[in-house]
């Protein structure tokens, strides 16, 4: 049972999944259509961007220890 959920939130949480399922919502509203468009591109224009990606992968990552700061001498890495 948590391999088949597994693969199912897998699924969903991927961004073009997201995209694909705001255009047909789209399709099937003509009165929100021009806004559902409009943040279907954005989503994918902010998936898609590696410049967006890099920065926010950025903020995560632990800044590098200078070599000058390590108090040990270590034979191996």
């Amino acid at each position: 049972m948590f391999f088949y959920l597994s693969k199912l939130i897998d699924f969903l949480l991927e961004p073009t999944v997201w995209f694909i399922l705001i255009l047909l919502l789209a399709y099937f509203r003509s009165k929100l259509r021009k806004r559902l468009i409009i943040w279907s591109i954005l989503l994918l224009y902010i998936f898609s961007n590696e410049f967006i990606f890099m920065e926010v992968c950025g903020l995560y990552e632990l800044p590098a220890t200078k070599e000058s700061a390590l108090k040990k001498k270590y034979e191996a890495a």
